[in-house]
């Protein structure tokens, strides 16, 4: 059996939603589809969109809110679970 690679989720909402001290646990990409992301990292408040995606190192917890937009919030996030295989990185370009 083989080890997953990659974990793929998606996040719905209709309602403001805030979520505190959130632990990722390995390194994440998250891009919103609808509404916005407010993220509070070192005494800044940051707004992630459609326009932009968020990239996340391990073993960062994260304050956050998600907010809808026209009564829907809607993001995905992208999960790395693994490193990948070594075959992947002797082959790419230096």
């Amino acid at each position: 059996m083989s080890t997953p690679l990659l974990q793929l989720n998606h996040y719905f909402g209709i309602r403001e939603q805030p979520l505190h001290r959130v632990l990722i646990y390995a390194p994440t990409i998250i891009w919103v589809e609808q509404g916005h992301k407010l993220l509070w990292w070192q005494d800044r408040r940051l707004s992630f969109d459609k326009g932009s995606w968020l990239l996340i190192p391990a073993g960062h917890q994260l304050t956050f809110i998600n907010q809808p937009e026209q009564g829907k919030f809607s993001s995905h996030a992208l999960t790395l679970l693994a490193p990948p295989p070594a075959e992947w990185l002797s082959s790419a370009p230096p």
